[in-house]
């Protein structure tokens, strides 16, 4: 499988430099935020569409990108 869509890509390559586990799948990639929750980056087909939800504390929010990487620094302390 070969991704093109720049942002998921960015996403996925983030997430791992900061040493959330990362799992791709065929149309979808998930990472652990540990206590932050669960964040699910979903593509279409045509690899133009990504969708960032957040599952936390028994819900599921939509989130944007930068929502995504600030989320999770935060949660670091390196902000």
């Amino acid at each position: 499988m070969k991704l093109t869509n720049l942002i998921v890509c960015d996403l996925i390559q983030w997430a791992s430099d900061k040493n959330y586990p990362v799992a791709v799948r065929q149309y979808d990639v998930h990472v652990d935020g540990f206590a932050n929750g669960e964040f699910i980056i979903c593509y279409g087909d045509d690899f133009d569409t990504v969708l960032i939800s957040r599952k936390f504390n028994g819900k599921t929010l939509l989130i944007t990108p930068e929502d995504f990487k600030d989320i999770l620094c935060h949660s670091m302390g390196d902000f």
